[in-house]
């Protein structure tokens, strides 16, 4: 297994893809103005919609959970990004309950998803989880329900150097597996469905084989990372972007020393101080301005409404054109559990969204 440097090896010419998007600078800037006061929620390809900024809820200690979702709502946060591979559905699950017993906010007011954990994504497999998370979460249905990886578990590691337990995609059980997900999406309980982590490549699969489309890719998506050609390629296909990690994930346990820190870039510190803002917020801001749905995570009172707060912020056309201007293609989630690909490079199908981009006139 060959660790390599995680970085897309294309470099960007974003006053192509200004053109090729047919957008003017004076337009992108009113456009971007425009979206945050007028389009607090999008619309997903199922008519129903989702709220553009949602709390992540990973490494969420379930000791704080309670106090977490109880500032949360007073904030005004009513998405929550849930999965079962996060260990703390259940203590998400109670502290939901009680915000709406107590009468914060009403079940219908929330946007609650989770994720089908790649140990689970076998068709035999498919309902029990879906009644588990539902189970742990106080639920009767999900308002989103993703696939979380494009690759699966069978068993448990025998040691630290076994790649068997590790099944990589394979079309044929991804489309098996899709197809029970129709299948209960069809009966209610989970409201829309969708992925995350999809390559181009491994949606251009899925939707080839699909009755009922993906509502949504959820990707790694910030100021280093920000995936024209992935947002590109999912606007074509009327499919909406998520973005985890907007902040550049700070607490990841797979960092190396050579990571650029997003939140320490001094376009970003400009920017935010010209807005008295923090550099999160532009962060957030940037992401949002482009009809992506951001996933900001923090237990932090302070920080949950300084993050919500980023739905207030104007940024100006120079702003967003230079934020735009820092993007490293810099990929900073690596998931070390990808052994039997030989790159992350493989895993990510990068020679095909080449060629994709290549194909749209993007490079």
């Amino acid at each position: 297994f060959i660790i390599v440097r995680p970085r897309l090896s294309i470099l960007f010419d974003y006053t192509r893809i200004f053109r090729y998007l047919n957008i003017s600078k004076q337009n992108y800037s009113i456009t971007m103005k425009t979206l945050v006061p007028l389009a607090r929620r999008l619309t997903l390809n199922t008519d129903t919609s989702i709220p553009i900024l949602g709390l992540g809820t990973w490494q969420s200690d379930p000791q704080v959970v309670q106090s977490v979702i109880q500032h949360a709502v007073h904030c005004g946060y009513r998405h929550f990004d849930c999965a079962t591979m996060y260990k703390n559905e259940a203590a998400f699950g109670l502290a939901f309950n009680k915000v709406i017993s107590d009468g914060l906010c009403k079940r219908e007011d929330l946007f609650i998803t989770s994720k089908l954990a790649p140990n689970d994504l076998f068709p035999e497999k498919i309902n029990a989880a879906v009644v588990k998370t539902l189970c742990d979460l106080k639920l009767d249905y999900l308002d989103l329900y993703l696939i979380h990886w494009p690759h699966r578990i069978k068993h448990a590691p025998i040691n630290d150097t076994d790649t068997s337990h590790v099944q990589p995609y394979g079309e044929v059980w991804m489309n098996d597996s899709w197809a029970i997900l129709e299948s209960i999406f069809n009966k209610g309980t989970l409201k829309a469905i969708g992925v995350s982590n999809f390559s181009i490549k491994k949606m251009e699969h899925l939707l080839a084989n699909c009755v009922i489309r993906p509502t949504v890719n959820q990707v790694e998506n910030h100021i280093y990372f920000q995936q024209p050609i992935m947002k590109k390629y999912l606007d074509s296909k009327g499919i909406v972007m998520q973005a985890y990690s907007p902040l550049g994930s700070p607490e990841r346990s797979s960092a190396i020393p050579e990571d650029p820190i997003v939140l320490s870039d001094p376009v970003l510190k400009r920017i935010a101080d010209t807005h008295n803002a923090t550099p999160a917020q532009i962060c957030i801001s940037f992401l949002l301005r482009d009809s992506r749905v951001v996933l900001a995570k923090s237990v932090n009172p302070n920080r949950l409404r300084e993050n919500y707060a980023s739905l207030n912020i104007e940024l100006t056309q120079q702003d967003m054109l230079d934020l735009t201007a820092v993007d490293k293609s810099y990929r900073l989630i690596r998931a070390r559990f990808l052994k039997p690909y030989s790159t992350y490079k493989s895993f990510w199908d990068e020679d095909f969204e080449v060629s994709y981009a290549k194909s749209i006139n993007l490079l």
